[in-house]
């Protein structure tokens, strides 16, 4: 069910938009990749997931703290939905 990989895209903390991969285990959504030639890494452990919903093509995801990652595929249709679903099922 877990260990998977995914071509996403992101905005980064600062606003900026990121494009990279979406690795996921039974333990954290790790985003890695690079804004402007700069690499970007970013982790939510997924106990902290608070909610996970698909609006306006993207993948929602908000933590317990209110912090919300808008994150695109990159991938093969259906990614964003499988990668829902997988997140909700923890």
């Amino acid at each position: 069910m877990f260990g998977s990989t995914y071509a996403v895209s992101w905005n980064a903390i600062d606003g900026r938009r990121c494009a990279g991969r979406l690795d996921l285990d039974r333990h954290v959504l790790r985003l890695s990749g690079a804004t402007d030639g700069c690499p970007v890494e970013e982790a939510i452990p997924v106990r902290e997931i608070h909610r996970v919903q698909i609006e306006g093509g993207h993948l929602r995801v908000t933590s317990h703290g209110g912090r919300t990652l808008a994150i695109g595929s990159l991938d093969a249709p259906g990614a964003l939905r499988e990668l829902a679903e997988r997140l909700n099922a923890a």
